[in-house]
Order: structure tokens, then sequence, then C-alpha cells
């Protein structure tokens, strides 16, 4: 019918009227990871939740980051691949709040770069049962692995066993 979705109307609107079906298409990615992750975080029996390669993008890093926090018993999630970008991933660490259960974190390849792998290293500590982390292939550099290094190093991250750099 060439309507955006309710939920979606009022923001739709702060992007203009003239839009591409494609810009269009990414739009409806965007809504439709928000909704998937509040969809996920009322379940409190969920464990494990993968999600790589949907094209969440920068917009969607904070709705993931806010699914950390909310889902009690998620003990793995897997969001590599969605091209969440250093600002994605800096709205995913803002918006991550304290998971006493999560053990796996899987964010390779989502470009992140230093100031996003920063931003992720300084919200580690709210993650104290964390025992693999994956920021691989994410263009993080020199500094990106010395923030990451302070950052494990000051959250206390016992329990860490895994941590994937590769290419980077």
């Amino acid at each position: 019918s060439g309507r955006e979705p309710a939920r979606g109307r009022a923001m739709w609107r702060g992007y203009g009227t003239k839009r591409s079906s494609s810009t269009k298409q990414e739009y409806a990615l965007v809504i439709r990871g928000r909704v998937v992750c509040e969809a996920v975080a009322l379940n409190a029996r969920l464990s494990s939740l993968r999600l790589s390669h949907n094209n969440i993008g920068e917009d969607g890093g904070g709705a993931v980051g806010r699914l950390v926090g909310r889902s009690e018993g998620l003990v793995e999630l897997e969001v590599g691949g969605n091209g969440l970008g250093q600002q994605g991933a800096i709205e995913f660490s803002r918006q991550l709040q304290c998971n006493s259960k999560l053990q796996t974190l899987g964010l390779a390849a989502n470009g992140m770069g230093s100031k996003g792998v920063g931003a992720l290293a300084g919200a580690l500590w709210q993650l104290q049962n964390l025992s693999s982390l994956d920021v691989g292939s994410n263009g993080i550099g020199k500094e990106g692995v010395e923030s990451l290094a302070r950052g494990l190093e000051e959250g206390g991250l016992e329990r860490l066993r895994t941590l994937k750099l590769d290419s980077n």
C-alpha cells in the first residue's frame, strides 16, 4: 500500500517525503530489527540469540544493547556482520546494561573501528560472566586493541577465556 508501519510513522516523517525504494527497505530493516529486539527482550527463557548478517546497521546498535540488558536469561548473543559501524557500536555500548548471565558476545565484522571498540571496552565491566568475546574483522587497529586491553583489565573480567581479534 506504500504506507510505512504505524510504529515507524513518526520517525519516517523526520526523514522527509521522497525516498527511494532501497531507502524504504533499509528503513524497514531498522524497524524490524528494533521490533525483534523488543520482542526478544520480553522472553525471559531465551538463552541464545543469533542475529548475524541481518543488516541491523548503525541505527539498530542501541536496540541490541538494550536487548542484552533486558534479557535476563540470555547467555549467548551473536550479531556479527550487521554493519553496526562506529556509531552503532557506541550506541550498543551506551545501552548495554548489567547482564549477569551473558557468556558469549559475538560482534565480528561490524566495522566498529577503534572508537566503537573503545566504547565497548568501557562497558565490559557490566558483563562479569563473559567468557568469550569476538571483535575480529572490525578494523580496530592498535588504538582499539589498547582500549580493549585497558577495558578488560579495568573491568575485572576474570571469566574471559576466549578473545578473538583476528583480521583487525
